[in-house]
């Protein structure tokens, strides 16, 4: 019986953090690239940090969407990361918005047309999370009576851009940085991904394939999210994954 409570006590924890969590936002304005048109356009957005919808833009004649490989000219001067590395990031950042544009019952495309918007990625910061400092400081937390500095989980940056399939017509432009997870907060990402190169950046792009995805589902359909509704998603992840390792 003793076993079953300290089992469940972690579990408590971690739905204690994920409402706690819910209401925090890790969002803020990268350096601009130039991979986008007009810069002092972008505004605070409703999905992401920055956006802007172009006037008269229409989305909700378009049922298909085609991702372009993901740019990543920008961050010749902004990553130390391996090329290696870079290029299959940007493969499985273009995956997740696929497949999150396809559970949201769009038609994905490679050949756009009159009724197919394409979406145009750069990532145009990576900073991997300083491991060890983050060990360092783990450790020393355990003997240190004063909390310690913040430790350093990393950024991730990307702008982004909606045409038109056929005319190339500029419809949406949108930017943001997120620092560490960002807010697609898990176990993972909150136990261990502060140690390791690129979970922090992984949890990030899996969050913007979602926000995509419900942004284009929104535009198409003419509606707004709920208030609160992308915390509340945060929120509920976390609270199933704590339920999962109590079962």
């Amino acid at each position: 019986m003793n076993l079953k409570r300290t089992a469940y006590l972690p579990c408590f924890i971690l739905v204690l953090l994920a409402l706690s969590f819910s209401g925090c936002s890790t969002a803020s304005v990268g350096t601009p690239s130039g991979f986008l048109k007009n810069y002092s356009n972008l505004g605070e957005g409703t999905y992401f940090k920055q956006e802007h919808i172009d006037k008269g833009a229409d989305f909700k004649a378009y049922k298909a969407v085609k991702v372009a490989p993901v740019n990543l000219s920008y961050l010749d001067n902004q990553s130390s990361c391996d090329v290696k590395d870079l290029e299959d990031l940007a493969k499985e950042f273009r995956a997740n918005v696929e497949a999150q544009l396809k559970k949201s019952s769009f038609t994905v495309t490679s050949n756009p047309h009159d009724k197919a918007l394409v979406i145009s990625l750069a990532l145009t910061n990576i900073e991997t999370p300083n491991r060890l400092l983050n060990a360092g400081l783990t450790a020393a937390s355990f003997a240190s009576p004063v909390p310690l500095p913040f430790d350093q989980d990393g950024k991730t940056s990307f702008e982004g851009k909606i045409t038109d399939g056929t005319t190339g017509e500029p419809l949406m432009e949108f930017a943001e940085e997120r620092s560490g997870a960002g807010d697609h907060r898990s176990l993972k990402t909150m136990t261990v991904g502060k140690y390791q190169k690129f979970t922090n950046t992984q949890a990030v792009f899996e969050g913007w394939a979602e926000t995509i995805a419900k942004m284009l589902k929104h535009l198409t359909a003419g509606t707004k999210p709920s208030e609160g509704e992308k915390n509340a998603d945060t929120a509920q992840t976390l609270v199933g994954q704590a339920a999962e390792l109590a079962i």
